[in-house]
This record gives C-alpha cells, structure tokens and sequence, in this order.
C-alpha cells in the first residue's frame, strides 16, 4: 500500500499469506465454468503516527469469483461472463462485505460478419474490492478500478495490394458505484504491410468530458509509428502528439506533448539478443 511504500524504512511489517486456487467444470454444451477462491490472512500496514510509525493488522480476507465461458451456438462468438466479490473476516467464522466489493465482466468477442470482426464489453470494478491478487501494471481490475465501461470495437480489413486493417472503437467510462457517467473515447487506428518487413500504423483518438462541464477528461492524440525488419533486428521509430487529458500533468489540463523515441530488438547473430529504446517527450503548457 502507499502506507506502507512511505514508511518502509521505518517500521517492520508483514506481508501475509495469500492462498488461491481455482476449479472448472466441462459443461454438456460448449461451455465451461469456473470457480476461483482466494484467501489472505496476516498482513500489516504501516500509518502515521506521533513519533514515528504505528504497525497496523490488517483484517483477513476472503474472494470469490464465478466465470462461465465458451461459444454461442448459431453466432460462433465467444462469451465470458465473469463476477467476483470480497469479504473481510470479523470474527470466528463471520465475514462482513459492504456492497461497493463486486467486480463483473460481460464480454462477447470474435463476432464475425463479413469482413467485419468485432468484440463488445461491459465491465465493472467497484472502489472497494481488493485488489491485493492484481497485476498493478496489467490486469482488469487494475485498468477498471473504481469504474464501468461499455466498449465496442469492430476491425476490417480494406482490400487493396497489401494487407491493410482499420479498427474504430468506443468506449463509455463511468464512476464507479454508483454508475456515474465521466467520459466519452472514441478512437481508430490504421495498419499497413506494404513491404514483406515493414508495417506501418496510424491512430488516433478523441476524448470528452461528460461530467460537471469542466472539461478536464476533454483531450486527443495522434500516433505513428513503422516496424521495420533487417538482419534479425526490429527497428521501431515512432511519434505522439498529445492534447488535454492525454498530456495531462500536475493539474495541467491544457498541456500538449510532443514525444519521439524509437527502439530496437532483436537478435543479429546467433547467441546475441538486443533491446534498446530512447524517448524525448517536449511539453508545452
């Protein structure tokens, strides 16, 4: 926690036990469902307090979680619905939950008609549901924490000479619960291949605010960039071009950043692999 990342070199704290485990289940149709449970006891915190840190318990705590995935009959989709809830042990064996500790997912993907393929979602994670078993940096909940989003996405593929998609999609975010509305995403992208090495995309996207009229979610972006393959190494150079909240920096909601970088992996001979990567990023406010 922030608590205790601040007063680490201060105070001596236990991290806990966690146990996990999960279940599934074939059913008779094209379906699967699954059960997953997760435990945490043992852990401490570290606060403020007169002079010096204060070591904290924290309570025991208890997640469940249902999911149900499988194919559409007729459609040829993939469905996943997925729910999970947490409760903090009180006492004994009572555990008490308050009604902000649900997360749930609704997702249909690979809808194919034509040459469109397309996916939609809604997901919700609500401001208190622990999040002590996520990846920070790559997990559902971590990206919708204390949200909702109904997204859309739908990709084509443009017949031309060479390979060339275009994806557009929406997503409408909310705060998260109560459903609050907060903003509006709209984006898309454009991906090349017109040499066998090389391939070439382009995106963009616009965001607004849909709250108080502010204005502080308002914001667009631009992005380029080319993949390039020579002697076993991937060139990558890119740009971005970033407005409002997509640039947005210590309160700053007018900033505008221009970045450029490039990077380089890959493995030239035998035996040697390369990963290298510079950025510069100037700003204006």
């Amino acid at each position: 926690t922030p608590e205790n990342d601040e007063w680490a070199d201060s105070a001596k704290v236990e991290l806990g036990n966690a146990f996990v485990g999960r279940a599934t289940y074939q059913l008779p149709i094209d379906f699967t469902i699954g059960l997953v449970g997760a435990y945490t006891n043992g852990s401490q915190r570290a606060e403020a307090g007169q002079g010096g840190a204060v070591v904290k318990d924290d309570h025991d705590h208890l997640t469940l979680g249902l999911d149900v995935s499988g194919v559409i009959p007729g459609l040829g989709a993939n469905l996943v619905v997925a729910a999970a809830a947490g409760w903090e042990k009180v006492g004994g064996f009572e555990f008490n939950s308050d009604s902000r500790t649900l997360a749930y997912m609704l997702k249909v993907t690979d809808i194919v008609v034509g040459p469109v393929k397309a996916w939609a979602s809604y997901t919700a994670v609500d401001s208190g549901f622990d999040v002590s078993y996520a990846d920070k940096d790559d997990s559902i909940v971590a990206e919708y924490a204390a949200s909702a989003a109904a997204e859309v996405e739908a990709e084509v593929s443009i017949p031309v000479g060479f390979p060339l998609s275009l994806t557009l999609g929406n997503g409408l975010w909310m705060e998260y619960h109560p459903a609050v509305l907060d903003y509006d995403e709209v984006y898309a992208k454009l991906v090349g291949e017109p040499l066998e090495d090389l391939i070439a995309t382009i995106s963009g996207a616009y965001k607004f605010d849909l709250t108080d009229g502010s204005g502080d979610d308002n914001g667009w972006k631009v992005h380029g960039d080319v993949e390039y393959t020579v002697f076993g190494l991937t060139l990558n150079p890119y740009a971005d071009y970033k407005v409002g909240s997509y640039a947005k920096t210590d309160g700053h909601v007018n900033d505008r950043d221009t970045i450029v970088g490039m990077t380089i992996e890959g493995s030239p001979i035998g035996g040697l692999t390369i990963e290298a990567g510079a950025e510069y990023t100037f700003e204006e406010m």
